[in-house]
């Protein structure tokens, strides 16, 4: 990237030709044109010594005959040490390239009698070997249209220099991990690109993804999560080549632009970063993190389209290699591509993304009744999505999407931090109301979320009696240690569960004496067609007698008529729930 395009868009034509003016002056201007006239030599050389450029004056031999003040403290070098010597021997100017000119300025100002003016950054070499930025100009001096000599103007930028560095540094790299940021990796990328258009080389970009983050990120805390950018970013950066780029993209994502390779190397080097991060020790507030990453891979070579569609196809194989599981790298294929549901699950993430942040979320409510007397026991709390056009839709669309994508959790922290206030102002209108709530699958394996849950809870004024939290039985079968160390924990504080979903695991019954739980919510295939189905009345009666047996009350989900509601009180269900008895409200019903 050129220093323009880094601090800001080109200058017009005519602002540049009125500044390059005002720089020069007095160099252009003034000096050389007072120069000419030789009558006021003596006057104007004292008169220079006040002014804050640099002015050498040589012979038409490059003997330097004059310099001013400036000029001395510029070289640190007195002026009788330099007085009388050649130009070139005495004083050194380096090009664009930090390289000695072939030529000084000087000499091409003899040699084509005209202005000379700076082209590209010139450095001057110092007597102490430091060297400063310098813009220059070289004006020749006429005396009847005869030649006489030649001046030399030098301006010190070295502060500007170091300024406009600095700025472009700001605005090229990320300032938490001083890697390149995404501006820059599309720049290099787009020229990457435009290489292999040209069938020149073949390069390849990953897209690296820190599995996990957003969890770290908001129980550890965001400095936290910081550090642990820092730590992945230092990795990354050693186990890359030098003719590699890191960037960091966005939060947690990172993208490496690698230079002349095939899908082979590609491969290898992800694998490698893979490895790399298996080394890194992070533990924090005495708690131990596992990390590691995701690489999606895609190639650069002459069939590539755009930098967008290379950002995107190393997108969507991250996409996939998280799919496959954690820990793991994907090579982009058209076969991607093609996969609708990839594309459908990369626009949910990003809408989902935005649901969570503007908090788009709304709580309805469903009874639960005892079929007898048709008393509410409690109200289970189901999530709805307020879209942009304030239509609603139920939270099925994207749990999925949520958990594995790793923001699940931060939607049960919403929940139950909207279920605790929504009991607090519903039992000041109605009494004591209970209300229960559904936690994903991947909650229940999370001790730290547990211990978060815990001090919402306490710290909030409510009864933990009147919470119950509802787990999904494949969902607790699945991780029944972490599903039972759960429950526990937050039973000792007195909150209730519920096993949702029960009856379509063939382990239900074995391990469900291990299962501390209050409640069984029998799955609503059983319950929508028991009254013309045997085999389903045979399972709910099975159900509801080994759930006796163990001092657990049933709930039987999807009661759609009366004739179920009445036959589920005849078997002795002690619960039932469906729409039947209530749909799901944005207000409570009791009856």
């Amino acid at each position: 990237m050129d220093e323009q395009a880094a601090i800001g868009p080109e200058l017009p034509a005519d602002v540049v030709k009125d500044e390059s003016e005002a720089l020069a002056s007095p160099s252009e201007l003034d000096v050389s044109s007072i120069l000419n006239k030789s009558q006021y030599i003596p006057g104007i050389l004292s008169a220079l010594d006040s002014i804050q450029d640099a002015v050498i004056i040589c012979s038409l031999c490059r003997q330097i005959t004059y310099l001013n003040n400036k000029a001395e403290q510029l070289l640190k070098i007195k002026k009788e040490n330099i007085l009388g010597k050649d130009f070139d021997h005495a004083v050194t100017i380096y090009n664009e390239l930090n390289m000695p000119c072939y030529l000084s300025p000087i000499q091409v100002c003899l040699n084509e009698k005209r202005v000379i003016k700076q082209q590209a950054e010139a450095k001057l070499l110092k007597s102490d070997g430091s060297q400063i930025v310098v813009n220059y100009v070289v004006t020749p001096v006429f005396e009847d249209s005869t030649l006489k000599s030649v001046v030399l103007v030098l301006q010190d930028k070295t502060n500007d220099h170091i300024a406009r560095r600095q700025l472009e540094y700001i605005v090229q790299h990320d300032p938490l991990t001083n890697l390149y940021n995404r501006n820059y990796f599309e720049n290099q990328l787009n020229h990457a690109v435009s290489i292999s258009k040209r069938g020149m080389h073949t390069h390849a970009m990953l897209y690296i993804d820190i599995n996990q983050f957003k969890v770290i990120n908001d129980t550890a805390g965001h400095t936290v999560g910081d550090e642990l950018l820092c730590e992945v970013s230092a990795i990354l950066q050693q186990r890359i080549r030098e003719c590699d780029l890191l960037a960091r993209l966005g939060s947690d994502e990172f993208g490496i632009l690698l230079n002349d390779v095939d899908s082979l190397g590609a491969v290898h080097m992800a694998d490698d970063l893979i490895n790399g991060m298996s080394s890194l020790t992070f533990i924090r507030g005495g708690n131990y993190y596992d990390i590691n990453i995701s690489i999606g891979i895609t190639l650069i070579d002459n069939q590539a389209c755009n930098t967008e569609c290379v950002l995107r196809q190393a997108d969507i194989a991250c996409t996939v290699a998280k799919q496959h599981g954690h820990n793991g790298c994907h090579l982009y294929s058209d076969l991607d591509d093609d996969d609708i549901l990839v594309r459908d699950e990369l626009h949910l993430v990003n809408e989902l993304q935005t649901i969570i942040s503007e908090d788009r979320f709304k709580m309805f409510f469903q009874p639960i009744i005892d079929p007898r007397s048709g008393q509410v026991l409690l109200h289970e709390t189901l999530l709805r999505i307020v879209d942009e056009d304030n239509s609603i839709r139920p939270s099925s669309s994207f749990i999925e999407t949520a958990e594995r994508f790793s923001m699940m959790h931060k939607i049960d922290q919403r929940v139950i931090k909207a279920t605790l206030n929504n009991i607090k102002h519903l039992s000041n209108q109605y009494g004591n109301v209970s209300i229960s709530m559904n936690l994903s699958a991947v909650s229940i394996g999370n001790h730290d979320l547990l211990i978060d849950i815990k001090h919402l809870i306490l710290s909030s004024g409510v009864n933990p009696a009147q919470i119950v939290f509802e787990i999904t039985e494949s969902s607790a079968m699945s991780q029944i240690e972490s599903a039972r160390s759960f429950i526990k924990g937050l039973k000792e504080i007195g909150c209730k569960f519920a096993l949702d979903d029960f009856g379509t695991g063939f382990s239900s019954f074995a391990h469900l004496k291990y299962l501390p739980v209050d409640y069984l919510k029998i799955d609503g295939t059983f319950v929508r067609d028991i009254i013309n189905d045997k085999v389903d009345q045979a399972m709910v009666k099975s159900i509801h007698h080994i759930a006796k047996s163990l001092k657990i009350k049933t709930i039987a989900e999807y009661v759609e008529n009366e004739t179920t509601l009445k036959l589920l009180a005849a078997m002795g269900i002690d619960y039932a729930q469906g729409n039947h008895i209530g749909v799901a409200a944005a207000e409570l019903n009791f009856g």
